[in-house]
This record gives C-alpha cells, sequence and structure tokens, in this order.
C-alpha cells in the first residue's frame, strides 16, 4: 500500500502477515500482484507475529491517525474479529 501527498514516493512494499517482503516497487508507475494466504492473514491479524505483535490491534486502540485515513477507520472490517488487544496464552 502506498500513500500519494509529500510524504508518497514510490517504492510500494507487499508484505506477507508476517512482515517478509515479497515485491518493491520502484518510485515510477508500478503494478504488480500478490498471492495472499487468507487463513494465515487472519491468524497472524488475530494473534500477531509469533503470537507477539498484533499491529492491527495496536493500531486499532492507539488513537494516532494516518491522513489517507479518515475519522472513524478503527471501524473498518479489517479490524472485525480481532477481539482484544492481550498477550496470547496460546498460539494455535
Amino acid at each position: 500500500m502506498n500513500g500519494v501527498g509529500p510524504w508518497g514516493g514510490g517504492q510500494s512494499l507487499a508484505v506477507d502477515p508476517e512482515g517478509r517482503v515479497l515485491h518493491q516497487a520502484g518510485e515510477g508507475e508500478t503494478f504488480f500482484t500478490v498471492l495472499i494466504e487468507p487463513g494465515k492473514t487472519k491468524r497472524v491479524r488475530e494473534f500477531g507475529s509469533l503470537g507477539l505483535i498484533q499491529a492491527w490491534k495496536q493500531l486499532r486502540d492507539s488513537g494516532m491517525r494516518f491522513p489517507p485515513y479518515q475519522e472513524g477507520f478503527e471501524d473498518g472490517a479489517v479490524f472485525e474479529g480481532l477481539g482484544d488487544l492481550k498477550a496470547p496464552q496460546e498460539v494455535p
């Protein structure tokens, strides 16, 4: 994902749910596709990377705003079913 505006500059990334870079674009206009594993994505969103880093929950609960996103983004579909931000006892 890449935001537009004065902070943008290309080099968009496609990153898997564990943080591995799958593809990095250059500075010019670029189109690329990546394969996403929905089950892995859901597991990482719910339990975090290695069961520790729960980035979506932290973003949802932080109160911080990134200009391309509007107020109320924490109510978006990506956050549905994540549950509370807490240390998991066991990762499935």
